[in-house]
């Protein structure tokens, strides 16, 4: 026990910020989100969300207080390392499965006696997550500038901060708050990387703070592109796994429970194939946006293509999307382009009581909107194996027929 202790112990760390980035976010799966931040925290490392906080000490008392069931999910696509090989800065796009956000994070790295530790990590909320190789933007070791000490300030309205590294070839900045009385609260990080006569813009974000809570509402389209982004990232059955739940299916030849066939794919000794890539073409909602099926393009690597019918539910407004189930088909995926925008049923009058149905020997399901404003059943003809959906929507006078697909 001893020896192995020791062996284990003598191990070294990620050799690379971005391999530590990496490392860390698959802690966080395995491990648990929090405890993940607690132990990849530098001890002086700060967490910049709508306030400040010590990164150890909010994220061991977060721990201790419960893992989230879904841990979020980030890659690096953009890392680049001081010229003394001291600091280094990562970014890339983050999804969150359990409230269904998407954003981008960027996070200081500072290598130390324990290896890489994060010193700084801050996230902001996007439309849609990339994904790519890890780019490495080029940095000039010659004529670097004179050092300058890290400054910190604290105003009424906001905050911020500006480091370098030692040796001055990269240096960063980050605020938060309305640090002009011409702007609301925003978050902002920006970085720089020395170019052997001045230092190049390297990043820069700024996201306005939308609320209090610090939340926004994410639509069911928003939630299909943070799952196709994992999807691309972790691999298909991994994402459709973190957006569903235990009932999730998938309905083609046959029904697939999403989150065995995650589990089966999972102990495969090797790695699946390349996920499809897949991008919303059009989406359902009910008034009250706690139903949606969302019509979506997909294309393979290997050059195959068609259409993607998911089906999506939640229980109000302040509550992350589920997914309910999936449905692939024949037909023109078209090209990705700006988000549609839903078509949704009518907000005036009251849709009658929605009455519950069987059709033996047909396998289905029924979903409603909280509203009754919406209903979409998905159902599986158990001598044919074929997949339909039906989906009303409310006009104002009644729940017309709206989509009536039957997958070939």
């Amino acid at each position: 026990m001893i020896l192995a202790a020791l062996l284990l112990a003598a191990e070294p760390g990620p050799a690379t910020a971005v391999e530590a980035e990496r490392a860390f976010a698959a802690d966080a799966l395995d491990h648990g989100q929090w405890q993940a931040f607690a132990t990849w925290a530098a001890e002086d490392a700060v967490l910049v969300g709508r306030t400040v906080v010590g990164a150890r000490a909010l994220a061991t008392v977060l721990a201790a207080q419960g893992e989230p069931e879904q841990a979020i999910r980030w890659w690096p696509t953009l890392g680049i390392t001081s010229c003394d090989g001291a600091f280094a800065i990562n970014s890339g796009p983050y999804v969150d499965p359990g409230s269904n956000g998407v954003g981008r994070f960027h996070t200081g790295w500072r290598k130390g006696e324990e290896g890489w530790r994060y010193i700084l990590d801050m996230g902001m909320e996007a439309d849609a997550p990339v994904t790519g190789p890890v780019e490495s933007p080029a940095i000039a070791c010659t004529d670097l500038p004179a050092y300058e000490p890290p400054i910190t300030f604290e105003a009424e309205r906001a905050s911020g901060g500006i480091a370098m590294s030692p040796d001055a070839s990269l240096k960063w900045e980050w605020r938060i708050g309305q640090w002009d009385d011409e702007m609301a609260p925003h978050r902002l990080f920006r970085a720089w990387a020395w170019d052997g006569a001045a230092y190049a813009p390297l990043i820069e974000t700024l996201r306005p703070i939308a609320d209090g809570s610090g939340n926004r509402t994410v639509s069911a389209v928003q939630a299909e592109v943070a799952m196709a982004a994992l999807a691309e990232h972790a691999g298909q059955w991994a994402a459709l796994d973190a957006f569903g739940d235990d009932e999730t299916v998938m309905l083609a030849s046959t029904i697939q429970n999403i989150r065995k066939r995650a589990a089966h794919d999972a102990a495969l000794p090797e790695p699946p194939p390349p996920a499809p890539r897949w991008w919303p073409l059009e989406s359902h909602v009910s008034c009250d946006s706690t139903l949606a099926l969302n019509t979506s393009g997909w294309r393979m690597h290997d050059g195959g293509y068609g259409l993607l019918y998911t089906l999506w539910t939640r229980p109000d407004t302040a509550a992350g999307w589920t997914l309910e189930a999936i449905v692939p088909a024949n037909g023109e995926p078209g090209a990705p382009g700006n988000l549609p925008d839903p078509v949704v049923a009518a907000c005036q009058g009251t849709p009658p009581p929605v009455e519950p149905r069987s059709l033996a020997p047909v396998e289905e399901r029924q979903f409603a909107s909280a509203d009754g404003t919406m209903t979409v059943v998905w159902s599986y003809e158990l001598m044919q194996p074929i997949p339909r959906l039906h989906v009303h929507q409310w006009d104002g006078t009644t729940r017309a027929l709206t989509l009536d697909i039957r997958v070939q």
